[in-house]
Order: structure tokens, then C-alpha cells, then sequence
């Protein structure tokens, strides 16, 4: 498509800054790429984008891949409800007492909570920035400190969704270049 395949990400883009929606932004550039895809048919473009979103649900990796995330919210979103770690914040308060110290905190917590990128920041992010806030450090140093922590720690983590992803794709380098195995 060319030139044309760079549309549909930049509307998502834009969208999800607009509207501050991203799943329907996203719905939306995947139309809109549709739409591209089926000759300018919005109706014919429908038919494309679920059939498309089919296609990466039924896909054996992408279905384990996507309960695993789900199961990993539901428990980040049991974490945040029956306030887990805001009730360790409760007991640090009276240590957090400078920004530095404060912002200690996250990136200690984002060193623990190790097993996915995306539910470290969700987890971190919501146990930290109530102090962060009181303690007059920035969203943005809050931000930086969580994307410090969370990728990196979910790549070498023992246990976590970017190590299963990682060993797949070593597997699939062995195979295509026929190693099968290191006799000493």
C-alpha cells in the first residue's frame, strides 16, 4: 500500500491523544485501514477489521498471550482494590520524607513487580503517585521512573511474559539455522 500504510497508525495516534480513548481509537485506524485495504468501501472495510481482529484472537500464540495480560490486570486491578500497597505506603510514610526518598519508592517497587511491563506501570504507577503528588514530584519524573523500571525488569525477570516471547524467538532462530543442539 505504501505510502497509504502509514495512515492508519498516525490516526490512532492522534485519536488517542484527542480522545484520550484508545481501544476505540484503535478500532478506528484499524477501519480506517480497512477502508484503505478494500478500495475506499467503508462497508467492505467492516468486514475486513473484524475479520482481521478474528484472525489475531484465534491465533494460538496471540490467544495464550492475551489471557495471560488479562489474567495479569485482573490481578493488578485486585491489587489496587483491596489496597495492597497502599497500605505499605501507609507504613513508609513517615520515611518518605524528601522527593528523593519518594522516589525511591517506585523504582523499588518497579524492581519487585517484575512480570509484565505494562501491569508494573499500572501497579507501581497507582500504589505511587498519591505520595509522589504530596511530595511535589512531577508526573513526568513519576513516568520516566516507571518506564525506567518496568521494561527493563520484565525482560530479565525470571518469571514473565517478555522471557516467554524471548525464548520463542531463540527457538525459532535455532530452528531456521537448523541447530538442534551444542555437543561438547
Amino acid at each position: 500500500m505504501g505510502f497509504l500504510s502509514i495512515i492508519p497508525p498516525l490516526i490512532a495516534v492522534v485519536l488517542a491523544i484527542v480522545t484520550r480513548r484508545v481501544l476505540i481509537s484503535l478500532f478506528i485506524s484499524i477501519w480506517i485501514g480497512g477502508v484503505i485495504y478494500a478500495g475506499g468501501n467503508p462497508f467492505s472495510a467492516v468486514a475486513y477489521t473484524f475479520t482481521w481482529m478474528k484472525d489475531v484472537m484465534i491465533d494460538d500464540w496471540n490467544a495464550r498471550f492475551l489471557v495471560m495480560v488479562a489474567l495479569l490486570g485482573i490481578g493488578a486491578a485486585f491489587m489496587f482494590k483491596t489496597g495492597g500497597f497502599q497500605g505499605l505506603i501507609r507504613v513508609l510514610e513517615n520515611k518518605l520524607t524528601t522527593k528523593r526518598r519518594v522516589l525511591f519508592l517506585p523504582y523499588i517497587l518497579g524492581i519487585l513487580v517484575f512480570f509484565n511491563d505494562y501491569v508494573n506501570s499500572v501497579i507501581v504507577g497507582n500504589a505511587s503517585k498519591d505520595i509522589t503528588g504530596r511530595k511535589k514530584v512531577s508526573r513526568e519524573k513519576l513516568a520516566y521512573v516507571l518506564d525506567a523500571t518496568s521494561a527493563p525488569m520484565a525482560t530479565i525477570g525470571s518469571v514473565s511474559d517478555w522471557v516467554g516471547f524471548q525464548v520463542s524467538l531463540i527457538a525459532g532462530a535455532m530452528a531456521s539455522a537448523a541447530i538442534v543442539g551444542i555437543e561438547p
